[in-house]
């Protein structure tokens, strides 16, 4: 069980069990799964349609590590809060991993736009 809270961001948490996947090694299964997906012909001609031309390796590799952070929002400490224990003393409203990734997608662009780097 995750006994305090831990410095270890997870990606998957099993409250009945208290195991836990670290986020880095989730991020990098999915990754290694689309990887491995990209190569089998069917999925790589999709890609390569949905792409309009055909995808380099490094379009692929650059596409991996997109798919590495997908679940960004799973760093949030609204998010981490799902899995600290009731009743820790920490005062963190648990919110979806959408939620927080969205929220620092949006709060980026919105801080890039007041500082006059975009319009």
């Amino acid at each position: 069980m995750l006994a305090e809270i831990s410095a270890d961001a997870w990606g998957k948490f099993d409250r009945a069990t208290g195991e836990f996947h670290h986020l880095a090694h989730h991020s990098a299964d999915v990754a290694a799964v689309f990887l491995n997906l990209i190569e089998q012909p069917k999925f790589r001609a999709r890609a390569n349609a949905a792409h309009g031309q055909t995808l380099t390796e490094d379009q692929v590799r650059c596409i991996a590590a997109l798919v590495f952070l997908h679940d960004i929002g799973k760093l949030a400490p609204g998010f981490q809060a799902k899995g600290w224990p009731v009743g820790a003393g920490y005062d963190i409203a648990p919110q979806g991993h959408l939620e927080c990734g969205w929220y620092w997608l949006t709060q980026g662009a919105l801080l890039r736009k007041s500082r006059g780097f975009i319009s």
